[in-house]
């Protein structure tokens, strides 16, 4: 009888500790089959695969839980999105998708070791007089269907944000694709009217907040 009462004791002891353990081990970071220990010392690379968090679940930062929607809210510190931030597949360039914020913001210096490009935009056609050109890039590039200038003037739109630069480079010919910007309007900061009639001839803006203000321009 003794042994039989041990027998269902320990079974009763055994059956605690597995529930003990399944509900702790819950509650632990996992990796596959491997869950992670109370405490971790050094630092978490996952050379494969990633770091999942249900939508009801959280991470335990000391005693403060960040929620999946905090991991995209944080103040103060660097973050990442799903949708918004994307590392390329050779590991070496951290790439920015479409996103909802509006721009990246940089609260300090920036210092870049290497090369800064901005990509140009697609080629815009001038088809009309007095033509509104809209800014969707920093460098955007230009050209025409009509060989007189003055029959292909156009303005550009306002600027997005206070210190945006753009550059514009034509891309037509002398005598067969020409264009003229005028001093006027959002762009009253122009050094006067510039004609585009060459290749490559090239102007250089900045959005004040009110209008555009040239700082150079290269004429052929």
């Amino acid at each position: 009888m003794g042994n039989t009462i041990n027998k269902k004791t320990i079974w009763a002891l055994i059956i605690i500790v597995a529930l003990i353990f399944a509900g702790t081990s819950s509650t632990r970071l996992k990796f596959g089959n491997v869950i992670l220990k109370d405490t971790l010392s050094g630092s978490l690379k996952v050379t494969s695969g990633g770091i999942h968090v249900d939508a009801t679940d959280s991470i335990n930062c000391g005693a403060v839980a960040i929620t999946v929607g905090a991991l995209t809210g944080l103040s103060g510190g660097i973050f990442f999105s799903s949708a918004n931030v994307y590392i390329d597949d050779d590991g070496n360039d951290l790439k920015y998708a479409t996103q909802n914020s509006g721009g990246h913001f940089f609260n300090d210096n920036v210092t870049i070791d290497s090369i800064l490009t901005l990509r140009q935009g697609t080629t815009v056609t001038l088809e009309s007089d007095d033509s509104l050109v809209t800014v969707t890039s920093s460098c955007m590039i230009l050209n025409s269907d009509d060989a007189t200038s003055t029959n292909r003037t156009f303005t550009i739109s306002d600027g997005a944000t206070t210190g945006q630069l753009l550059i514009i480079e034509w891309l037509g010919a002398v005598g067969s694709k020409e264009g003229e910007i005028i001093d006027a309007g959002s762009e009253s900061g122009l050094n006067g009217t510039m004609t585009f009639d060459a290749l490559d001839d090239t102007i250089m803006l900045k959005w004040t907040g009110t209008y555009w203000r040239e700082l150079s321009r290269t004429e052929h």
